[in-house]
């Protein structure tokens, strides 16, 4: 079995460079207040304010109760609201569809509010993996119903448990993988195959990074700069995920040992000058969790652990006092290290750090409540240079004592800067992600009529598909407000997205694609009816006639926003 999860491991990566390499042109037809969102390339700043006095949050606090400074500079508020939880207990709303028809807009939790459960393999230890589901099955079940929980896990990626909902039944029922994934979504529960899987990828990294002598590693024993690579890649899905829920995001993010100076900071010694490698990305997950409005609550899934010395056996190094003490200092500094990294992503995200605590089910009681009461305020920085560099948000309250807590800072980078290296769109189209809902958008896809007569050149990038095979087209539909469109002086509008299909049969190979680069030009008609009825876009692909799961895909050149959404398709659908 080992040798067949390996081969799959290497023809999902061989894939990937397939598709980089085997892309076709495509061409389109265009045929009450809300708080401004936060863009890094944008001028407009949003931050989150928790402020609590004790463990009570302190209410009715008024704009000039708030000063705000940006490098030290002070800032003219233009926008505040007091954000508190909803009076009662309700139901995320799904979007009604017609038959074939899917978005990948998430169900919207009522409230200015919701919680994230990330559960970590990647960076918890496995003696520690019990405790914390256990402390996570505790507090669901604890869980008023209509409270809006998401659940996801993360090994060797992001998987998406359960989306946003408010019965604490179907919450324990994906965690304990008897849930059924939800319509229209890349929803899969974890397995015991998934599991494997991730062991698999995982000795895949291991052996591609010269680590032959740990082929079959445990995803977290992989070397501190591998595992923090494939956090940041997690935190970016999961960002592109939230954005299109509006309000603050409280990310419960349960791990033994956090990745260390992902965020920059002056007071930690290891920052972004030494990790010259990550600069890129963390600027980039930086971002993302500001845009998406995502606050941080790391918990220790270790607890309050006693040093390991006290808890081995009586070798002969523990049998002596040295041996003892040598184990005891290092067993300090490592906890003490990882308790800075969970401050300090706390800290630069507007979170709390939970490290103090063996219940690890109160651990997200408490994260929960502290961030269900907030303030929203945004400014316009008196002076912002696009050039990449470090800004320092300081908030403070005028003649008040309160405790506040928000995200510390954000990158001034224009959206350019912000890209990533390669393909973009490539990266977030991998099988079982979770959507990214910074672009929202409509897919459909039927067979075309008539079909291809026999021996007519396949349409998609694999060129050797065989056997019995349907030809669709997709159509997407994409609302303009969603697009970084320019506006020329006759009222035209014109843009360069990028769309994408990948076709995974069930056991996640891809069978086919096809996608590639385009210009819209809109004139002032077609952008006027764009306005009302979105942007047309059609793709077409042969897929064979098995079931299989089709992963779609928008991002916008300009803005680096992204939509992705993957579809499930029966054997062979009827015209």
């Amino acid at each position: 079995m080992r040798s067949g999860f390996l081969c799959r491991v290497l023809l999902i990566a061989s894939t990937l460079l397939l598709l980089r390499s085997a892309y076709t042109q495509i061409s389109t037809s265009p045929t009450t207040s809300q708080p401004p969102t936060f863009q890094a390339q944008a001028h407009a700043v949003l931050i989150d304010v928790v402020v609590t006095k004790g463990k009570q949050p302190a209410l009715h606090l008024q704009q000039q109760d708030f000063r705000v400074f940006d490098n030290g500079a002070p800032q003219t508020i233009d926008f505040f609201q007091e954000n508190v939880p909803p009076p009662a207990a309700s139901t995320p709303t799904t979007p009604q569809l017609p038959p074939r028809e899917f978005t990948n807009q998430p169900a919207t939790p009522p409230g200015d509010q919701v919680t994230v459960l990330l559960l970590d393999r990647l960076n918890t230890h496995a003696a520690d993996q019990a405790a914390f589901i256990d402390g996570v099955r505790t507090f669901v079940r604890g869980l008023r119903q209509g409270t809006p929980i998401a659940v996801f896990t993360l090994s060797s990626q992001l998987r998406l448990v359960q989306g946003f909902t408010g019965d604490p039944a179907k919450l324990q029922a994906a965690m304990s993988g008897k849930g059924a994934p939800a319509p229209g979504t890349t929803a899969i529960a974890h397995t015991a195959q998934d599991d494997a899987m991730d062991q698999m990828q995982a000795a895949s990294l291991a052996e591609s990074l010269g680590m032959r002598d740990n082929s079959i590693a445990p995803m977290n024993q992989l070397r501190a700069n591998e595992r923090s690579t494939l956090t940041l890649q997690a935190l970016n899905a999961l960002s592109r995920y939230l954005a299109g829920i509006p309000g603050r995001k409280n990310l419960i993010w349960y791990a033994s040992d956090f990745p260390f100076a992902i965020f920059p900071d002056d007071r930690i010694g290891q920052t972004l000058a030494q990790n010259q490698a990550f600069s890129s990305e963390v600027r980039t997950t930086t971002s993302l969790l500001a845009a998406a409005r995502v606050a941080v609550y790391p918990v220790s899934a270790a607890g309050i652990s006693n040093d390991s010395w006290t808890q081995a056996s009586n070798t002969a190094e523990n049998s002596s006092i040295d041996g003892m003490t040598q184990q005891s200092a290092r067993d300090q500094n490592a906890r003490a290290a990882n308790i800075a990294a969970m401050e300090q992503i706390a800290t630069d995200t507007g979170g709390r750090a939970m490290y103090t605590t063996n219940d690890l089910g109160k651990a997200a009681a408490d994260a929960m409540q502290n961030g269900a009461h907030y303030y929203t305020l945004a400014y316009t920085p008196s002076t912002l240079q696009p050039n990449g560099s470090y800004h320092r948000i300081e908030v403070k309250l005028t003649g008040h004592s309160e405790k506040l807590e928000y995200r510390r800072g954000y990158f001034a980078d224009s959206g350019a800067a912000l890209s990533a290296s390669g393909d973009p769109l490539i990266p977030l189209l991998r099988d079982g992600l979770p959507s990214a809902t910074q672009i929202v958008y409509l897919v459909r896809a039927v067979p075309a009529l008539p079909q291809p007569v026999a021996g007519a050149p396949v349409s998609g990038g694999n060129r050797t598909l065989s056997g019995p095979s349907t030809r669709y087209l997709v159509d997407l539909t994409v609302p303009t407000d969603g697009l970084d469109l320019v506006f020329k002086p006759d009222g035209a509008r014109s843009g360069n997205i990028e769309l994408a299909l990948v076709a995974y049969d069930l056991s996640g190979k891809a069978v086919n694609w096809t996608g590639g680069a385009t210009a819209i030009d809109l004139t002032p008609a077609s952008f006027a009816a764009a306005q009302k009825s979105g942007i047309p876009l059609r793709l077409q692909l042969d897929l064979p006639d098995q079931p299989l799961r089709l992963a779609t895909g928008v991002y916008d050149l300009r803005s680096n926003k992204a939509g992705t959404l993957e579809i499930p398709f029966e054997a062979k659908a009827q015209p």
